[in-house]
Formats: structure tokens, C-alpha cells, sequence
């Protein structure tokens, strides 16, 4: 979602279809190595910034703090 920035993705349907742009065989599960780790952290540096704007305790629709775990992960994580 964060390759766009989830620009007007407000909706179930409009998520599933800004997904389905960038990743035509879009599935809820995804492998773990469908990503690479500096896809993962573009991703999130997007979020931080869509996140940034949003200074609401609980975000708006479209907006998530999931990044804020995946963050935590990649911090413990050890090669």
C-alpha cells in the first residue's frame, strides 16, 4: 500500500484495488520473502510520513500504525 502512499484508500475495496495495481496476484497472506528488506523499510518510512500527518490518537480510515510494528521486528531482528 505504501508505494502510493495509500492515497484515497478509505475503503476495504479501495484497498484491495490500490493492492491489486502494484501486485496483480494480491492474496491476504503473502510469503515472507515476497518482499525485500529495503521494500519493506520504503514501505515504511511512507507510513511514518502518512502517520505524521495524522495527529488523532486512533487514525483516520487508510491510515495504520502497523508500521510501528514491523519496525520494532526489524530492530530486533539480527543477521
Amino acid at each position: 500500500m505504501h508505494y502510493e502512499q495509500g492515497k484515497g484508500c478509505t475503503t476495504p475495496q479501495k484497498v484491495d484495488a490500490a493492492l491489486k495495481r502494484h501486485w496483480g496476484r494480491y492474496a491476504k497472506r503473502v510469503p515472507a520473502t515476497q518482499f525485500t528488506l529495503d521494500q519493506v523499510k520504503m514501505a515504511i518510512e511512507n507510513a511514518k510520513k502518512k502517520r505524521t500527518c495524522c495527529q488523532d490518537a486512533l487514525p483516520a480510515p487508510g491510515i495504520t500504525d502497523a508500521f510501528l510494528l514491523i519496525s520494532r521486528l526489524i530492530e530486533g531482528k539480527k543477521d
